[in-house]
């Protein structure tokens, strides 16, 4: 089956006071693949995702997504993906649900079928009605991928999506992210540092 092209990276650099922090990295991703960061702190995993996201300017290279450049389309490029850099920011004092509705009307129209469907991709159904204050680590984890997936997106990205969790949310974040790749054919990049993904793949 032929592979669908949903990334590429090209000569992608960030040089802060003459150093390169990231040097001239190249790669493709193809829709439904799982990819993960590896590195020590400091090795620009953070750097690199937040270049893909606009996040911070480009040296040198660009970012293609769905075939836009993020330097010269960055809107259209930006519409193709979901991300979480860091924490899941959220309001504690409002319920899963009404999170979910506020970050979606941020973006456009409310639509409570697309947030049904992220609820249950999640695994959130019992607790979506509940502050968020009442969650564990890895429910506002999984709030926060629900958050990210609200539009859509071709593609995913989740900064150390593990950090914090226990064995167990790490193993149930695990399944949630390769049923994503496998079902709903989305890319995820991830700092793997604490993730094996390629072992179920």
């Amino acid at each position: 089956m032929e592979k669908s092209v949903i990334v590429e990276v090209k000569n992608l650099s960030k040089i802060i006071n003459g150093n390169y922090i990231v040097k001239k990295l190249n790669f493709t991703i193809n829709r439904g693949e799982i990819v993960g960061f590896l590195g020590e702190n400091g090795s620009g995993k953070t750097t690199t995702m937040k270049m893909m996201l606009g996040l911070t300017s480009i040296s040198q290279g660009d970012v293609i997504i769905n075939g836009y450049s993020i330097k010269s389309n960055k809107k259209k490029a930006l519409k193709s993906i979901g991300a979480i850099i860091e924490t899941p920011e959220l309001y504690k004092f409002l319920s899963g649900y009404d999170n979910l509705m506020y970050f979606q009307r941020m973006s456009g129209r409310i639509n409570r079928e697309s947030i049904a469907k992220v609820v249950r991709m999640v695994g959130l159904e019992n607790v979506i009605n509940d502050k968020v204050k009442t969650y564990s680590l890895g429910m506002r984890q999984k709030l926060g991928i629900a958050q990210s997936l609200l539009n859509s997106p071709a593609l995913l990205i989740l900064d150390e999506p593990t950090n914090g969790l226990d064995p167990s949310g790490m193993s149930e974040l695990k399944e949630l992210l390769i049923k994503l790749a496998k079902k709903e054919k989305k890319v995820r990049i991830g700092d793997s540092e604490r993730i094996v993904y390629h072992e179920r793949l």
